[in-house]
């Protein structure tokens, strides 16, 4: 990799409805690869078409800044990256 010792990746998630507003963030998961994740989601796509997730890593010197990536539910296409 490009940065020397351990990296540890965390995201969490949650649906947003049209004015970007959700029932509330899941709980962080953290893993030593990047990777997607995915839960049981019990809002319909009707009410909240939107998939928001949050994204952190730390290289061993703490917790990145936050990166929101949005996206439709429907097609899985991005529709904002937030930083």
């Amino acid at each position: 990799g490009l940065f020397a010792g351990a990296t540890t990746y965390r995201a969490r998630m949650q649906t947003m409805d049209d004015e970007r507003n959700g029932p509330g963030w899941s709980d962080w998961i953290s893993s030593d690869t990047p990777q997607v994740i995915s839960q049981n989601l019990s809002e319909p796509t009707s009410t909240h078409p939107f998939l928001a997730y949050e994204l952190q890593l730390n290289r061993g010197d703490g917790w990145s800044s936050l990166v929101r990536v949005v996206v439709t539910r429907e097609s899985t296409r991005v529709i904002g990256v937030e930083r």
